[in-house]
């Protein structure tokens, strides 16, 4: 960066999940970066509280950069329409866009509803996406799996594969389970919504495995009623849901497991993805019971084989009869880990939005 070049970000305050409250204190900010939070309502995962949380964030950042002036955008669709915000901010200031795009939206919608007023959303979204990838000077997708997608839509703009990462914090922690606990515990973290189908699976599988395990599940979001009324009528009892942690209590957690568990949905849109929880269990260097297909496969069984159990998403049979099979052998991830640091992977991704706007110089 140059002596006069500063970054400012626009982003909300804390609010994914209604259950889980907090607050933010900016310190020890290097002086060239401000950080601007929005205070949005708190939505409980529903598609008409989402939507009004986003217009208001929405409203507040165009109000924001109105007589703002700035070089280059870049913005991340872990929402598609934060991507897009940052399109049309991108357009009205006439600057080059850099867009980082986690997921495909209008697939997942169209596996996740099936109804005439989600075929019109899908319709709308599309071009809103197409607006998006139409308007950015450069594109990132954190999965390969998305590639062939967005080609289809934007084939003249360069694009780059840097993935979701690891943060120091997981990289420095040691997860070695310390205390002998009288259950085998598996746990779960992250949104419990139709996307992760937990309620598909968890149930039934806590019920084979029986009182000498224990299913930690952590987190919030659209299905965890349906989830809690699944084990209700199953009677399941060794399944305990937790609500959202911070960091150092979620540490803890995984510290304690003997397993850890991630799933998607059998949706043919998770086809293409690559979970952010990949790198995270990988760090804690645990067994992991992995319900996924598609991409996401294809890349444990190539970089993380050892240790991970992959069974086919929402398929009981198949799960019970691989883990009665399954004798994790853990090894060393330090190479695994060194590569995906997040602190590294977004070095390169500094270097590609500084690159992209010298070459429009």
């Amino acid at each position: 960066m140059g002596d006069n070049d500063t970054i400012e970000v626009l982003t909300t305050l804390p609010n994914r999940y209604a259950s889980f409250k907090e607050t933010v204190v900016e310190t020890d900010l290097p002086e060239k970066l401000s950080i601007i939070r929005f205070n949005i309502p708190e939505h409980k995962s529903g598609m008409l509280d989402q939507a009004l949380s986003y217009m208001t964030y929405y409203v507040h950042a165009r109000r924001y950069v109105r007589k703002k002036d700035y070089d280059i955008v870049f913005a991340t669709s872990s929402r598609l329409l934060t991507a897009y915000l940052g399109a049309i901010i991108a357009k009205k200031k006439a600057i080059p866009f850099v867009v980082d795009i986690r997921d495909i939206f209008t697939d997942t919608l169209n596996s996740i509803l099936n109804n005439w007023f989600a075929k019109l959303l899908i319709i709308v979204f599309r071009i809103i996406e197409k607006k998006t990838v139409s308007r950015a000077t450069r594109i990132n997708l954190v999965s390969i799996g998305f590639k062939d997608y967005f080609k289809r839509i934007r084939a003249d703009v360069p694009y780059s594969f840097i993935t979701n990462g690891i943060d120091s914090e997981f990289l420095e922690y040691n997860f070695a389970k310390t205390e002998i606990t009288d259950k085998i515990i598996i746990t779960y973290a992250g949104n419990i919504g139709k996307g992760q189908g937990l309620e598909k699976i968890i149930p039934e599988f806590a019920q084979a495995l029986g009182d000498n395990y224990l299913f930690r599940i952590i987190g919030d979001g659209g299905m965890r009623y349906a989830l809690e009324q699944k084990l209700r009528e199953l009677q399941i009892e060794n399944v305990q849901i937790i609500d959202p942690v911070k960091r150092d209590k979620l540490l803890l957690y995984y510290k304690e497991s003997d397993y850890l568990f991630l799933h998607l949905n059998n949706y043919k849109a998770f086809n293409k993805v690559l979970p952010s929880k990949i790198f995270e269990y990988a760090a804690a260097g645990k067994p992991v019971i992995a319900g996924v297909s598609g991409y996401a496969e294809t890349f444990i069984k190539t970089n993380l084989n050892s240790g991970w159990l992959v069974f086919a998403p929402s398929e009981l049979s198949d799960l019970i009869t691989k883990f009665k099979e399954f004798e994790p052998v853990i090894e060393s991830k330090i190479i695994f880990c060194e590569k995906y640091a997040r602190t590294k992977l977004m070095s390169k991704f500094a270097e590609i939005i500084i690159d992209t706007y010298s070459n429009i110089l």
